[in-house]
């Protein structure tokens, strides 16, 4: 093979392994914690939001915020020593509380929780993992 031959395929290898690193950087890929959005579409302002998860077989874990208007997102993130669970409590400025159905969780998870009208909806992405 002549040298430069070798040397665009040299090139080109470490461009394609480049460009897959940032894109897995990017998108999150191989992330070691569970990220967990709250959206509030209820048209009603959230007081406090809750999301209480299980992690390490029986370790309960409990994260507190404030307030949440119309339309806004907030992220949660949270490492989980390996598989657990999680559920998403909301209580709006009337004082009425919400309950999600929560769900299982594991490392590298992306979930996101819609506050409507009528219930709390989940949309889970598994392309992180």
């Amino acid at each position: 093979m002549k040298p430069h031959y070798i040397f665009l395929f040299a090139l080109g290898c470490i461009l394609s392994f480049g460009s897959g690193a940032l894109v897995a950087v990017k998108r999150g890929w191989g992330s070691a914690n569970v990220q967990i959005d709250v959206v509030n579409r209820s048209g009603k302002e959230l007081r406090a939001l809750e999301i209480k998860y299980t992690t390490c077989g029986d370790k309960q874990n409990l994260i507190v915020s404030g307030s949440l208007p119309q339309n806004q997102r907030k992220s949660f993130v949270f490492l989980p020593c390996g598989e657990g669970g999680y559920q998403v409590q909301v209580e709006f400025v009337d004082g009425s509380k919400m309950l999600g159905n929560g769900g299982y969780v594991e490392n590298g998870y992306r979930i996101t929780e819609v506050v409507e009208q009528k219930g709390i909806r989940s949309e889970v992405e598994f392309s992180r993992l």
